[in-house]
């Protein structure tokens, strides 16, 4: 089953905004996150992407793991972002496109969207390095425009154009790139 950890803040917002109810301070662990068992325990437990493992994996922003292929990104073509209703769920990135075509940075990223959060596992190699971070943010949308607000880590900061069906999400960021992405 896989489980999410966001620090501070972000774990409350995490359970409130994927949760009907609210737990009291019987369900509490050790360390004031709700305890597994009483999410679990739960008629209404929030979706397994969406339970906070709590503040106990320190600077790590969410406990998602790398999956799906490494993705060398291809020509951009004309951007006409459509907007659309982002499904909450877990994504694989499987294009990513730049103006100008390749690069010799190779991506593979992982989302899980949850109520208007957004967790990222992302690893870039580039020259021999390889680099896999973790983040977590939040996002509001405004017609075809998509504004997150990084909470832990660093994504993407700011608003860009987005499309979005029930199966892919699409995000274009500053008219120079897009990370297509496909839920699992």
């Amino acid at each position: 089953m896989l489980r999410t950890a966001c620090a501070g803040l972000v774990a409350a917002a995490l359970l409130a905004g994927c949760s009907s109810s609210s737990g009291g301070a019987d369900d509490a662990g050790a360390d004031g996150a709700p305890s597994d068992a009483a999410v679990e325990a739960s008629s209404d437990a929030p979706p397994a992407m969406c339970v906070d493992a709590g503040a106990r994996f320190g600077a790590t922003c969410n406990m998602l793991s790398l999956a799906g292929a490494s993705i060398t990104p291809t020509d951009l073509g004309a951007i006409a972002p459509r907007g659309g209703a982002i499904v909450d769920g877990e994504y694989l990135l499987t294009a990513f496109a730049v103006a100008g075509g390749a690069t010799d940075v190779i991506y593979r990223q992982r989302l899980s969207i949850c109520s208007g959060t957004l967790n990222v596992v992302k690893e870039l190699k580039s020259g021999g390095a390889t680099l896999v971070t973790t983040a977590t943010s939040t996002f509001t949308l405004t017609g075809t425009q998509i504004t997150l607000t990084p909470s832990c880590g660093s994504y993407w900061d700011g608003t860009s154009g987005y499309d979005a069906t029930p199966t892919s999400f699409v995000i274009y960021g500053q008219g120079d790139h897009a990370l297509t992405f496909t839920r699992e």
